[in-house]
């Protein structure tokens, strides 16, 4: 926990259950944190069209590969369809790199 926010929380602590509390945004920026990129599991389509990969791709990336771990760990099946974590997909974002060996 944020020094700011045990702060808040002991200054909060005190006041009425309908008393108003009001702050500048920077603080309430911190206290939220990032917004995050993907909300919930995903499937397999729509990770790949976050990815910008073909569905195909994104199913082998759950796979262990040449005995390295999966790119994208911790996938699962329910109803049909093969879900992803959205922090697997979160993970990829930042360092998506095309190389010459994966399909377009």
């Amino acid at each position: 926990m944020t020094d700011t926010l045990r702060d808040l929380r002991r200054a909060v602590a005190f006041l009425p259950a309908g008393a108003t509390v009001s702050l500048p945004v920077g603080v309430l920026r911190q206290l939220l944190g990032p917004e995050p990129v993907v909300e919930g599991d995903l499937t397999a389509a729509a990770a790949a069209r976050l990815l910008h990969r073909p569905s195909s791709t994104v199913v082998t990336w759950t796979k262990s590969q040449n005995g390295k771990p999966p790119k994208l760990a911790g996938a699962y099946r329910r109803g049909g369809h093969l879900w992803i974590p959205a922090a697997a997909v979160e993970a990829l974002l930042p360092g998506q790199h095309r190389s010459d060996d994966e399909p377009r």
